[in-house]
């Protein structure tokens, strides 16, 4: 067996572990993030009392309540799992945009995958109602529509495509 220097097989370990990309669940702005009783063995992010799941919780706007009501939404309606997928703005380097339908309705789904504001000419078939977004102050949908950064939305289209 080979023998390797303790500070040498530390540097290998940390170059190929994960451990440096995890933290433990922030569950609460408690000690330790309500992750434990003790202090744990891997680092907390330190931003835990501001970010966590009960903090989440409360807020109707946050990441959290959004997911759950994109799942809501995803689960009330078959045709987000076995309607046809239609992607367009393939050419779009940064809004991902996709219609689900089946043969009783469509809806199409924008999201800004950047950082920064995005740019976006709407075609007049794509207006209907927007029914989930997360943006806190939304703009209502207009032929030019200037997307915030992360933004997502949602929008039954008032016909069939």
């Amino acid at each position: 067996m080979m023998h390797v220097p303790a500070f040498l097989a530390e540097k290998i370990v940390k170059r190929k572990t994960r451990d440096n990309a995890r933290t433990p669940v922030q569950w609460s702005d408690n000690a330790y993030a309500g992750f434990s009783t003790v202090k744990p063995w891997i680092k907390l992010n330190p931003n835990y009392q501001k970010i966590n799941v009960e903090a989440q919780e409360k807020d109707p706007n946050s990441i959290l309540n959004f997911t759950r009501r994109a799942n809501l939404l995803r689960k009330s309606k078959d045709l987000f799992t076995f309607g046809i997928f239609e992607p367009i703005l393939q050419d779009h380097r940064e809004i991902l945009g996709f219609i689900r339908k089946d043969d009783n309705e469509a809806y199409l789904v924008l999201i800004n995958l950047t950082n920064k504001p995005s740019t976006l000419e709407l075609k007049e078939e794509w207006c209907g109602e927007t029914i989930l977004q997360n943006v806190y102050n939304p703009q209502p949908l207009v032929k030019k529509m200037v997307f915030m950064p992360f933004e997502a939305r949602v929008v039954k289209l008032s016909q069939r495509i």
